[in-house]
């Protein structure tokens, strides 16, 4: 015998309609190589290296230094782009840009060549 409760009647919910507007898919202007390239380049997060507080922790990722303004991602080059942990330094850098962001963009500019 099933003894689950029935699902309660939501009949009674208007129908919701699709929106005309068409999102388009995310896509990352981070290419795979240059992806493999920052992360060889960077070799690990580098929150540890710019003395970020806290262990890294979580999964890489790819992060653009400068954005282009109104929530929109700054240029994918290596001069833009560095290696963080999600679950430590990315929040941290996200949460407290102003500090962050002259210190990692020094780094940049000594660990990448004149392009």
């Amino acid at each position: 015998m099933d003894t689950r409760p029935s699902k309660p009647d939501m009949s009674w919910l208007p129908t919701m309609k699709r929106s005309a507007i068409r999102r388009k898919p995310h896509r990352d202007p981070v290419t795979p190589e240059l992806r493999d390239y920052i992360l060889a380049r960077d070799k690990g997060c580098v929150g540890a290296l710019l003395d970020m507080e806290g262990p890294c922790d979580g999964r890489i990722e790819i992060d653009h230094v400068v954005n282009a303004g109104l929530g929109k991602r700054g240029p994918s080059i290596p001069l833009n782009l560095v290696s963080l942990c999600s679950g430590t330094h990315h929040p941290a850098k996200t949460a407290n840009a102003r500090a962050w962001r002259p210190l990692l963009i020094e780094y940049l500019y000594s660990v990448e060549p004149e392009r």
